[in-house]
C-alpha cells in the first residue's frame, strides 16, 4: 500500500462502516415490521447497501488496504435506528417511516461530505463510485418520503 493510499482507505472505509450500519438496520425493520409494503421497503434498502459495500470493499482491496468490517457508532444514525426499533416496537408505521427518513438523510449527508470536503483525495474513478452510490442513497430517499406522503395522506 502506498502512502497517497492511505486517505483513501479510509473514506472508503467510513463508506463500508456507514454502509454497515445501514444494513443492520433495514434488515432489523424488514424483519420486525408487520407492514408486508415496509418490509419490501427496507429489504430494497438493504439490498442497495449490500451492493454499495461490495463495491467499497473491492476498492479497499485494489489500494492494497483492508475493508472495514465493524460499525463506527455514528451518533446520528445510531439515533435514528433507536426511533425505528422504538417505532417498531409501538406498530407507529408513520412514525417509523419519519425515523427511516431521517436516516436515509444521514446517509447521504455522509457521501456528500465525503464527495465536497475530501474530493482531493480521491481518485476520478471513486469520485464516479461515490456520485453513483449517492444517487442510489437518493432514489432510496425518495421511496422513503413517497411511502412517506402516502401515509400522512391517509391519515
Amino acid at each position: 500500500m502506498l502512502l497517497s493510499d492511505q486517505k483513501p482507505i479510509e473514506l472508503l472505509n467510513n463508506l463500508i462502516i456507514i454502509n454497515n450500519e445501514r444494513m443492520e438496520g433495514c434488515n432489523y425493520a424488514a424483519q420486525e415490521t408487520d407492514a408486508v409494503v415496509l418490509k419490501v421497503l427496507f429489504t430494497r434498502l438493504f439490498e442497495t447497501s449490500t451492493v454499495c459495500k461490495h463495491e467499497l470493499i473491492k476498492e479497499v482491496y485494489k489500494l492494497g488496504g483492508e475493508p472495514a468490517d465493524g460499525r463506527m457508532g455514528c451518533a446520528e444514525l445510531n439515533q435514528a435506528w433507536e426511533e425505528v426499533k422504538n417505532a417498531i416496537a409501538a406498530k407507529n408505521h408513520l412514525k417509523l417511516l419519519k425515523s427511516c427518513e431521517k436516516e436515509e438523510a444521514t446517509v447521504i449527508r455522509s457521501y456528500q461530505l465525503v464527495l465536497q470536503v475530501e474530493d482531493e483525495h480521491l481518485t476520478p474513478q471513486h469520485q464516479q463510485l461515490f456520485h453513483r452510490h449517492h444517487k442510489l442513497f437518493n432514489e432510496d430517499h425518495t421511496k422513503v418520503k413517497n411511502l412517506l406522503d402516502v401515509l400522512l395522506k391517509a391519515n
